[in-house]
């Protein structure tokens, strides 16, 4: 990287610890790795990567523009790789919970969905249910994976991030959420 020094990292090793990364689909790696930028790695993006440190947590890698012909879409519950799903591309990480930083800690603060609560109140109405987090991301996921949306889609999927419908009703949700969870 070109921000990356033996010094910097010499400095940083001492407030680093080794956690298991994502490397690959089905790849699992340890990695050092420390929340200062410079550091043991350069660019550690622990604003995101924080959520998957000490918590349990997962995680959809999505490219905004693809170059091939396949959506590559990948769920993880570790700290990510920027290329975990293109060699050419970095991945967005997108995890289902935020998890409070050391202030929010001391006001109290849980961890909460990444969600946004008004599209997720209509996913609500739309399939006629109370659902929880895991239920979206399992929507989400599933509709990612939906050989329909996929053909449907596929050319704005190779230029933006994907957008996903509201289900039809509460049967196509719960079908839907099967594909996600599987």
């Amino acid at each position: 990287s070109r921000d990356w020094t033996y010094e910097g990292a010499k400095k940083d090793s001492n407030e680093a610890s080794v956690e298991k990364l994502s490397y690959r689909p089905f790849d699992n790696k340890y990695v050092l790795y420390s929340k200062k930028s410079k550091g043991v790695i350069a660019y550690p993006r622990y604003e995101i990567m924080r959520n998957f440190l000490e918590e349990q947590n997962i995680a959809i890698n999505l490219i905004r523009s693809v170059r091939g012909t396949e959506i590559p879409v990948f769920a993880t519950k570790n700290i990510t790789d920027k290329t975990i799903i293109s060699p050419k591309d970095n991945a967005n990480v997108f995890p289902l919970y935020l998890y409070p930083t050391e202030g929010e800690e001391k006001l109290g603060e849980t961890r909460k969905p990444n969600l946004d609560e008004k599209i997720w109140s209509k996913i609500d109405k739309s399939a006629k249910l109370k659902t929880t987090p895991e239920q979206i991301f399992d929507y989400i996921y599933g509709v990612l994976h939906t050989p329909s949306y996929r053909e449907k889609y596929k050319e704005f999927l190779k230029i933006d991030f994907p957008r996903i419908p509201y289900p039809e009703n509460k049967a196509e949700f719960e079908r839907i959420v099967a594909i996600g969870n599987k």
